[in-house]
């Protein structure tokens, strides 16, 4: 199995990490079981021509793929204390329904909380649209007014008289007498 390691530290292209390690300071294991794409192996070796804390780890635990080798199946069973060799604890009986029901109440929560929000959604949108077209179109016309001027009326003239035919009548306020 390949591991990448590539993205292991701190966002970007630092080789320092907060607490004083560098960003290879993890790789020394998975360098000497060999579990590095190439890329990262050669990146590696060539950091620790430069690092001697990095040279260190990885002499200090040198001895650890050959003394790993000589472990069977029964043994690693026999060191964690399990009767099979997989090393896995046994699983609960109820362990799969628990997480199923979980699951279920997870996604009842989450499809509730969906509908909810779109339902609310859907309302502030209708009521949006309503109050932005009753104040485009009003409901009642606007208030009609109307402007009436009085004209002075001449000395003898009958306001029902009607229309005249046509005959020019001298302007009210060019009426001269003598």
């Amino acid at each position: 199995m390949m591991t990448s390691l590539r993205d292991l530290g701190p966002p970007g292209d630092r080789d320092v990490f907060m607490d004083g390690h560098h960003r290879y300071a993890m790789w020394d294991a998975a360098y000497l079981l060999g579990s590095l794409y190439a890329a990262d192996r050669r990146k590696f070796e060539t950091h620790m021509a430069d690092c001697p804390a990095c040279r260190q780890a990885v002499v200090e635990i040198s001895g650890m793929p050959a003394m790993l080798s000589q472990f069977d199946g029964n043994d690693i069973a026999a060191i964690n204390g399990s009767g099979h060799a997989s090393g896995a604890p046994a699983m609960s009986s109820q362990l799969l329904p628990s997480l199923l029901a979980m699951v279920r109440c997870r996604r009842r929560r989450t499809r509730l909380m969906t509908w909810t929000i779109s339902a609310a959604a859907a309302v502030v949108l209708t009521i949006a649209v309503v109050v932005g077209i009753q104040g485009r179109f009003p409901t009642s016309p606007p208030p009609q007014t109307t402007t009436v001027s009085a004209l002075p009326m001449g000395p003898g003239r009958d306001d029902n008289a009607g229309f005249d035919g046509g005959a020019q009548r001298p302007a009210v306020g060019n009426i001269h007498r003598a």
